[in-house]
């Protein structure tokens, strides 16, 4: 260990010191008492060439007859004008952390007792310069011995923790403004040992200090977060169990009672709880509302970074996790099925443009590429391109025509829902309808159908199906019966759409004329199940 102490030209006076419970023998000078109790390897004093005059002889002798090691002198100006103060700061970085004959320190104990008007802040300022910009920084306790007249014993106090609190709160900074945790999990430990040892020096009641665990919430956290694991951050999975998210949260509250009494961590903690809010899914799965809300703000939170990448990645994924059944909106399970994730992600590309299905693509390749292209696009470009789709897809998650429960269209039984793109449907033909199938009808879908033969049908068909308040994932889970439009060209595409949506051919409703009514009558003839026809039909290629 280093031991660096100031001295400064008072007249000092004999006292006995107390450090952690142990008391030194009697002397006029705090680095005595540290050098019997802390027995450094090496000693350095810092000191004006007046305060070494006045004081240094009798420090030397003091030291030399307790045999503690022969003290090095490192003359400082006053400090009276910026450049002297600067040349202070210089001498003592270089003692925090340089070699000065034995070797770079690994642990080195600073008093600041003796040091004069603005030493002990220009000493701090060290402390977190060698934090933060040395490679392998030393281990710095903080010294202060609080000399008061008629004390039995005077009190040493150590105020690392005060140090590790300002460490702790730019770390906490640099995670708000990056994302990356690593520094702030380490410096979370740090400090939660700090005042354990506090804590137990003082003699308090009640439980020990947690601080230290909410650096692992912290590393878990950040982790996740580089890492895009976005199951693992916001609902959990096979491996954690616990997400991100709910355990930093639950970390969190777990030390309110111990950060009470520091307020700069009781506000810095409050910041992180407003970071953790939105991204919060409160059980639901990533396909539901509030699962789509949390991937939402995790997109968001990716862009205010500045990572981009991860944005975009987060924003894709997501929006498709919108198609997903329950076995493809759950990465990180046993139940997560590859083939039923491609599923959701060509249902989700087919909701799109057909001439450009993936409104993702040209943000995600020109920054997978790193811009290697003829004309690279800036930086704002990327920032608008993603605030429009962002807020697409926030759209499709809380327009007010879209129903985002799947119990909010019929009962929790799947009640079949009849989407009618044809003639409208009398309560007979919906008797017929639930004598022919069992099934009882929740509700009737009506869309107007009407083309202009000039149009595309393709883009036509698709402005129909944009019609009907479906979420994604209702198309996928809701039971459904069709009555197609009469014209066939038009229900083919219809189909051949609604395959994409629903990952299968739903069941069609065949009407007729009743024979013999005057004026004509309809009814319900028969409800055709295209997907067993389809698969029945599959199994006539071997036989053919």
């Amino acid at each position: 260990m280093r031991l660096v102490s100031f001295l400064g030209i008072g007249p000092y006076k004999e006292t006995v010191f107390e450090l952690e419970g142990h008391c030194s023998g009697k002397t006029k000078f705090v680095v005595c008492a540290l050098a019997e109790l802390l027995k450094p390897a090496e000693i350095f004093i810092v000191a004006t060439s007046q305060a070494r005059a006045a004081n240094g002889p009798a420090l030397r002798e003091a030291l030399c007859q307790s045999r503690q090691p022969e003290p090095q002198w490192r003359q400082i100006p006053q400090g009276q004008s910026p450049e002297e103060m600067w040349e202070i700061f210089d001498v003592l970085v270089q003692l925090l952390h340089q070699d000065q004959g034995n070797g770079p320190p690994s642990e080195v104990a600073l008093d600041i007792t003796h040091g004069f008007r603005s030493q002990p802040f220009l000493a701090s300022a060290c402390v977190q310069f060698v934090q933060y910009v040395v490679e392998n920084p030393p281990n710095v306790h903080v010294y202060y011995g609080e000399f008061q007249e008629g004390q039995t014993a005077t009190p040493i106090r150590e105020l690392s923790a005060f140090i590790e609190a300002l460490s702790w709160t730019y770390d906490l900074t640099m995670f708000l403004r990056t994302g990356n945790a690593d520094l702030l999990a380490q410096s979370t430990e740090k400090l939660g040992r700090a005042l354990r040892k506090d804590w137990a020096l003082s003699g308090r009641q009640g439980p020990t200090p947690q601080l230290a665990q909410l650096g692992n919430a912290f590393k878990r956290f950040g982790d996740d977060l580089v890492a895009i694991r976005v199951a693992s951050l916001l609902v959990g999975t096979d491996r954690h169990p616990k997400s991100a998210v709910l355990l930093l949260q639950e970390t969190i509250s777990k030390v309110q009672q111990e950060v009470q009494q520091i307020p700069p961590l009781k506000l810095a903690l409050k910041r992180i709880e407003e970071m953790l809010q939105p991204l919060q899914t409160h059980g639901a799965r990533l396909s539901e509302q509030k699962g789509q809300l949390a991937l939402l703000a995790l997109a968001k939170l990716y862009k205010r970074l500045g990572h981009l990448a991860e944005a975009v990645a987060t924003l894709r994924e997501g929006w498709i996790t919108m198609m997903a059944d329950n076995r493809a909106d759950w990465p990180g399970t046993s139940e997560f099925d590859p083939q039923a994730r491609q599923e959701a992600e060509n249902q989700w590309l087919f909701r799109h443009d057909p001439q450009h299905p993936d409104p993702v693509a040209e943000v995600r390749n020109d920054i997978l590429h790193a811009g290697f292209n003829r004309d690279p696009q800036e930086r704002s470009w990327f920032n608008n391109q993603l605030d429009r789709l962002l807020q697409k897809w926030e759209d499709e998650i809380s327009s007010p025509t879209t129903i985002h429960e799947d119990q909010q269209m019929g009962s929790k039984d799947q009640q079949v829902v009849i989407v009618n793109f044809a003639h409208p449907l009398t309560q007979d033909h919906v008797s017929q309808i639930e004598k022919l199938t069992g099934e009882k009808i929740d509700k009737v879908i009506d869309i107007t159908v009407h083309f202009d033969e000039h149009t595309s049908y393709t883009d036509q068909v698709g402005s129909l199906i944009d019609q009907v308040p479906l979420t994604p994932r209702q198309w996928q889970t809701v039971p459904l019966l069709i009555n197609p439009p009469g014209f066939a060209p038009i229900t083919a595409t219809l189909l051949a759409m609604l395959h994409g949506l629903c990952g299968y051919f739903p069941p069609i409703i065949r009407m007729r004329p009743v024979p013999d009514e005057v004026p004509p009558k309809f009814e319900v003839a028969e409800i055709l199940n295209l997907q067993k026809l389809r698969e029945g039909a599959r199994s006539r290629r071997s036989t053919a």
